[in-house]
């Protein structure tokens, strides 16, 4: 097979059966909804479908989104047979059409051909990072240019592995495990950061946006009225995107994230501050006292009485 003028040959495997399987990371999320006794508002905020899109025809929530953009059909074919058992399988064939899918998807990883019509694959990279929306994602380069000068270059547009072509399916496998444990390391390192209220580090965008949304919960931290729907608007994103986007970044959706902001402020308030628990728990977005202990013991293995009675 030919592509863009130089020979690409491609030895499809035998078997894929038991060779180079991604371990798929089943991580079942806690129904913070159970039980609930809230306003309606926040009912609605804190469930499970709050800020969900739909899931394609034969696409899992188990599994991550891998968006591959490529022009070329026999190489989204040959892709597409090792990969769409393992993952949620994207396809676009352009620069253009990769942008538009990300930007609906926001896919848990990219795979991007270089050379490509309407909007190449390092111009695609390049407005990935420069996206507040995009820049968290993984994204791996394919190209059959070979010199170093080539792959310093798309490096230097942001991408995190580069690939050259012909390319074997176990090479692109675990580039992308490799990618995506990694980006499962920074999710607990962000989460801990904000619950901790370290320092924000240099030129983290992703951080950035996680204390954006940590800022905000908190300062309507009170409010009944504030959902998920009011947090998306006020990030000037939709629902769906604030979904797929702080779960890439903290592991959370909103509603689990919205409720862990909660019960931290909960923590922090009965261990400074004299006031009842009853009055704690309102001012934490709580209005059932018997849910709220409930929740709190959930989540820290003690009641609010027997939390706030730990030695200092």
């Amino acid at each position: 097979m030919k592509t863009k003028g130089s020979i690409f040959t491609v030895i499809l495997p035998l078997q894929h059966s038991g060779v180079w399987k991604s371990q798929t990371r089943n991580q079942n999320e806690a129904d913070i909804s159970s039980g609930m006794k809230v306003f309606p508002e926040i009912e609605k905020s804190l469930s499970p479908r709050a800020g969900t899109e739909p899931i394609r025809e034969g696409h899992s929530k188990l599994r991550p989104t891998v968006l591959l953009i490529e022009d070329n059909e026999d190489v989204l074919l040959f892709v597409k047979s090792f990969l769409s058992a393992e993952y949620n399988l994207v396809m676009a064939h352009d620069g253009i059409e990769g942008m538009e899918l990300a930007t609906e998807l926001i896919p848990d990883i990219i795979v991007t051909d270089i050379m490509m019509p309407n909007k190449d694959g390092l111009t695609l990279c390049r407005e990935i990072r420069e996206s507040a929306l995009l820049n968290h994602i993984p994204i791996i380069l394919l190209t059959a240019r070979s010199t170093l000068d080539d792959q310093l270059k798309g490096l230097k547009y942001g991408a995190d592995a580069y690939i050259r072509k012909p390319f074997h399916s176990g090479e692109l496998l675990v580039q992308m495990e490799t990618l995506l444990g990694n980006r499962h390391l920074l999710k607990e390192k962000y989460m801990r950061s904000i619950l901790k209220n370290d320092a924000t580090p240099k030129k983290d965008v992703n951080m950035d946006f996680l204390q954006k949304a940590t800022d905000i919960v908190y300062s309507e931290m009170h409010n009944p009225h504030f959902t998920v729907v009011s947090l998306a608007e006020k990030l000037c994103i939709s629902s769906s995107q604030l979904n797929r986007k702080l779960s890439a970044i903290s592991g959370y959706t909103p509603s689990e994230f919205m409720m862990r902001l909660r019960i931290e402020c909960a923590k922090k308030r009965l261990a400074l501050e004299d006031k009842s628990i009853g009055q704690i728990a309102y001012d934490c977005g709580f209005y059932d006292i018997a849910y709220f202990s409930r929740t709190f013991k959930r989540f820290t293995q003690l009641s609010p009485s027997q939390y706030r009675r730990l030695p200092r």
